[in-house]
């Protein structure tokens, strides 16, 4: 879950990977304030079935009406582990890092925890967060991956564009690059306060940049829906393709971020 400047307030404390959450209470997913200080952050969080916050991280990349809106950006891109992982994530100038295999992973209360602890339910898969506009900075997966994470996930407020190519292919470009499964989730249909329709067009994209999965884009896709996948727990069997196939869409999926970062 992920917070969003679509409000005038922010909660005074920020969720963190060393907390318990409420069995069966809502998921607060607002933007967070660091201690009462002036720093807001866009905070992405995952919880487990038991209420356990497995994964704490904060946006890298902010878009013009965060920056506007005060929102800080990461300070840090450290590496974590998350409940019961291997290595520590990195702290700010005010928060300690965590460290130490088996620990929580959520630092001095605050700092980022970039990927979880191998998950059952996942096939023993590590996963690794993004939010939104982190999939056009390069260096945002690659501190997801280097603290470990077998699969990525982007959670994404993208809008609907007629002038620029599909956000998603950023997320095709990280598949390509770690050779790894990219889940690419978007809101769909709901209007922003400068009533633009985000885009919907989630999908679940394999190592070589080709969809596993897909839902149609807005308005095509009706308000709501789920999207259903099977994800093979090796990488071996996701690399099924050839290898011509994997330097196409290599290419396509880098001229495609050039494009976002251009």
């Amino acid at each position: 879950l992920v917070g969003y400047v679509e409000r005038d307030e922010v909660e005074r404390d920020e969720p963190t990977a060393s907390v318990q959450v409420d069995k069966g209470g809502p998921a607060k997913s607002i933007p967070h304030q660091r201690n009462s200080a002036v720093r807001v952050y866009n905070s992405a969080m995952l919880v487990d079935h038991e209420g356990c916050a497995l994964l704490h991280r904060r946006k890298t990349k902010l878009i013009q009406e965060e920056v506007e809106a005060g929102v800080t950006p990461n300070p840090t891109g450290g590496e974590g582990g998350g409940k019961g992982g291997d290595g520590g994530s990195g702290g700010d100038e005010d928060e300690g890092g965590s460290g130490g295999e088996g620990g929580s992973g959520g630092g001095g209360s605050g700092a980022d925890v970039l990927c979880t602890p191998p998950l059952p339910w996942l096939g023993g898969a590590r996963l690794g967060v993004l939010i939104c506009a982190d999939i056009e900075a390069l260096n945002a997966a690659d501190a997801a991956v280097a603290a470990g994470a077998t699969v990525i996930a982007v959670l994404a407020c993208a809008f609907v564009e007629t002038d620029s190519p599909p956000v998603w292919l950023g997320a095709a470009t990280h598949a390509i690059r770690h050779r790894m499964i990219v889940c690419y989730c978007n809101h769909t249909l709901d209007v922003s306060r400068d009533q633009r329709i985000f885009g919907g067009g989630s999908r679940v994209i394999g190592p070589d940049g080709r969809d596993i999965a897909c839902m149609a884009p807005a308005p095509a896709l009706p308000r709501g829906g789920m999207l259903y996948a099977s994800l093979d727990s090796t990488l071996e069997a996701r690399l099924a393709w050839s290898g011509a196939a994997l330097a196409e869409g290599l290419v396509s999926s880098c001229r495609a971020l050039d494009k976002l970062q251009g």
